[in-house]
């Protein structure tokens, strides 16, 4: 199984950080995270996912409730 870095906490800046070519800032409140995986030039998207970002680094996490009241 894969594992991939999405968003990082900056702890210089105190706050949440997506990541790509230029990482982009994230303001306090929840978010809609959708997958797409790719395999021999084929692409499958996973269900939405919530995630969180609060204040502080352990204030980020995936969003469980929110996404098993409206996917499960």
């Amino acid at each position: 199984m894969a594992s991939v870095e999405l968003v990082k906490w900056q702890r210089p800046t105190n706050s949440a950080a997506l990541l790509g070519n230029c990482d982009i800032p994230l303001q306090v409140g929840t978010y809609v995270v959708i997958v797409r995986f790719g395999v021999n030039g084929k692409t499958k998207e996973g269900k939405p996912m919530f995630f969180y970002v609060g204040k502080t680094e352990t204030e980020m996490m995936w969003d469980k409730d929110i996404t098993d009241k409206l996917w499960m």
